[in-house]
């Protein structure tokens, strides 16, 4: 990002946009790669697989939240404002359901009906990725990727709030 100049904002936040949405789909496809690959050859047992769909579904919601955003601030909507805002308030309650039911069917899956150790922990580890992108995304950034984000940490000694976050609370996501 050194070609940006620091005080042209909008090309930051384009820039910024492009690049958020393309890393969190890529990481999505992968996934769900992986998560193909791991059906067909039996790679995984089902702990993992639950582990590795909260993660992917919120992945693929962050990518697409990004992708509006940047095509909103072209003036290339895929979505007006509103449904942007009224999309991802429902998001938000339906991922909180689901993050429960793969809760409990993470706890079955591995009291319930056994499974390796290994399967618990990839299983575990990816639902709590799923969790975090969830918290990363509606409540509070957890990710700080740039030193200007860092500074602000640093300064501020608290989380920030998450951009959607601010997005659904008023502010214009454009």
């Amino acid at each position: 990002m050194s070609d940006i100049d620091p005080n042209d904002i909008d090309q930051f936040r384009e820039r910024r946009f492009a690049g958020l949405w393309t890393y969190e789909l890529a990481a999505a496809g992968f996934l769900v790669v992986l998560y193909a690959l791991g059906y067909l050859y039996g790679w995984f047992q089902l702990a993992t697989m639950i582990g590795m769909l909260s993660c992917i579904m919120l992945l693929l919601q962050g990518s697409f939240c990004w992708f509006a955003k940047l095509r909103g601030m072209q003036g290339r909507p895929v979505i007006s404002k509103q449904q942007f805002v009224v999309a991802f308030r429902r998001f938000r309650v339906i991922d909180v359901v689901l993050l429960i039911l793969f809760g409990f069917a993470l706890v079955y899956t591995i009291f319930g009906k056994g499974t390796s150790r290994y399967d618990a922990v990839f299983g575990v580890l990816f639902f709590v990725g799923g969790i975090a992108a969830y918290v990363n995304y509606f409540h509070l950034q957890l990710i700080y990727d740039n030193a200007h984000d860092g500074k602000n940490l640093v300064r501020h000694r608290r989380l920030k709030p998450a951009v959607l976050s601010l997005d659904l609370a008023g502010r214009d996501p454009w």
